[in-house]
């Protein structure tokens, strides 16, 4: 072989390297990926695709679905009704961020009334009290109410200071006028954290165990150990005997 031929096959043979160099350098890191939670592949230490383990979701296998218990709608006032749909949430250590839901209401003839959607988070836990009013709905006689979830559930596991959380009612005082119901609580913050925007709903159940009014309020803020007055008020008068109060404020576990 002539000089001019080595020198060409030399030529060749580097080109051919720095060729397959790049290629591999171009293939290798998606040959190589780490385990991510967001590439559809059960990979690294996660229990399904792109859940469990280091993963922020969880499994679906690896948690209980929330139960819907009840939803209804009921009096505020005149012609106005408050919806609300009462859910229990049994995994221990984990909830819901910014779930998306809606409320379906409708009348005496099957016709909707209103539909009114939302977001939520879901504690862990425990129940959840989800509130959408008040409604005007005139004349028209309301019959059902519906509520379902309009986007997937995805639980997260809680860190542990976000389960300590805990805002507990002290005490709860009824009073009735002519025309309206008062309702007085006073709620105690037992950690030592502070919180902002924390909604507080109210459900009156009668001797049968049945909802008969529902309201929310919003706490402005509340000081770590804190204890704070919170009132609710419907124009009208019930005549049923309540027989018991719940109070459910969401603390925010997510924030």
């Amino acid at each position: 072989m002539d000089w001019a031929s080595r020198k060409k096959l030399t030529f060749l043979a580097a080109l051919a390297v720095i060729v397959i160099g790049g290629a591999l350098l171009l293939v290798f890191p998606l040959l190589n990926r780490p385990a991510t939670c967001s590439d559809k592949k059960k990979n690294g230490t996660e229990a399904g695709v792109d859940c469990g383990g280091a993963c922020q979701y969880l499994c679906q296998e690896q948690v209980v679905p929330l139960e819907l218990v009840w939803t209804r709608a009921l009096l505020s006032g005149p012609k106005r009704v408050n919806l609300v749909a009462y859910l229990r949430n049994e995994n221990k250590t984990a909830g819901v961020q910014k779930a998306s839901y809606k409320f379906t209401l409708y009348d005496n003839k099957g016709d909707v009334v209103v539909i009114k959607e939302g977001t939520t988070d879901v504690a862990a836990n425990g129940s959840i009290a989800i509130f959408s009013g008040p409604i005007d709905v005139g004349e028209r006689k309301v019959q059902s109410t519906t509520f379902e979830w309009t986007s997937p559930l995805y639980f997260s596991t809680l860190s542990e200071k976000s389960l300590a959380s805990k805002i507990e009612t002290v005490d709860t005082k009824l009073d009735k006028t002519e025309a309206t119901t008062h309702l007085y609580a006073t709620l105690r913050n037992t950690t030592r954290l502070e919180y902002r925007s924390v909604p507080v709903v109210v459900i009156l159940y009668n001797k049968e165990d049945n909802a008969v009014l529902v309201s929310r309020t919003v706490l402005d803020r509340l000081l770590p150990e804190e204890k704070t007055d919170i009132s609710f008020s419907w124009n009208l008068v019930l005549p049923d005997e309540i027989a018991k109060i719940e109070v459910l404020p969401y603390f925010g576990q997510f924030n």
